[in-house]
């Protein structure tokens, strides 16, 4: 695979091109660029790599502001030496986020992830097997967590977030469509567009006008969660255990 680099600082550079030559399979810098002003030209007259490796924060301001006038296909793998800019990163085209100085194991990692989902023209999103616990993304760490500890998930931006019953809050790669799917639906509700619930996480709900519901849900998602009257028969039925 091919990708382009947009990193201002030389050590950097070196380091990631080093680092790509020994990927399994080595991948291909196509071209290194040093600063916005030089991405700019650049992506005006050329065609887009397999994937890109941004640094976040540059001489003249940061990646980021490059979506504001390109919209990218290929995936991005985000470096920078700060860690509060995944959800930006995330919202951006990024498919992995990693801190400097980049080892070669996690480098490995996100052209793996980059291979296995961005090898189509359809990103291949991976489902989850009945019983299987979810693997799920916590900063830089990912762990498999049993869906009993789980109270709920959450589609926030096109990205799915999971809250764990002790309040921790997690990501995952699968979609709810998914993951409503193959979980135990005596256990899991799917409120609404938003939500798919555990049913440890309901606390409580009462009804609210035109014969829907609001749920509430603990941890506390910060307000409570609404139900449409198509819903609240079937979410009656099913807290009950029916």
């Amino acid at each position: 695979m091919e990708c382009v680099i947009l990193e201002d600082e030389i050590p950097a550079v070196r380091r990631l091109q080093s680092l790509l030559s020994q990927l399994d399979p080595p991948c291909t810098v196509r071209a290194i660029l040093g600063s916005l002003r030089e991405a700019c030209a650049y992506f005006h007259t050329h065609p887009e790599p397999d994937f890109f490796l941004f640094d976040i924060q540059l001489g003249d301001g940061q990646s980021f502001d490059l979506f504001q006038d390109f919209q990218f296909r290929a995936p991005v793998i985000f470096t920078t030496a700060f860690d509060q800019f995944w959800m930006q990163a995330l919202e951006n085209n990024g498919c992995h986020y990693l801190l400097k100085p980049v080892e070669l194991e996690k480098l490995q990692a996100a052209v793996n992830k980059v291979e296995r989902w961005f090898g189509s023209s359809e990103p291949i999103q991976p489902k989850p097997t009945k019983g299987q616990r979810i693997l799920v993304q916590k900063g830089m760490d990912f762990l498999a967590l049993d869906p009993e500890k789980i109270a709920y998930f959450w589609s926030e931006h096109k990205i799915t977030f999971v809250r764990g019953l002790d309040g921790t809050r997690y990501m995952t790669d699968f979609n709810l469509k998914d993951l409503e799917s193959q979980l135990d639906p005596s256990l899991f509700f799917r409120l609404n567009r938003q939500y798919l619930i555990h049913i440890q996480s309901v606390q409580r709900f009462r009804p609210a006008e035109k014969g829907r519901l609001w749920v509430f849900l603990a941890p506390d998602p910060g307000e409570p969660i609404g139900v449409t009257q198509e819903r609240a028969g079937r979410f009656k039925e099913w807290s009950l255990g029916r």
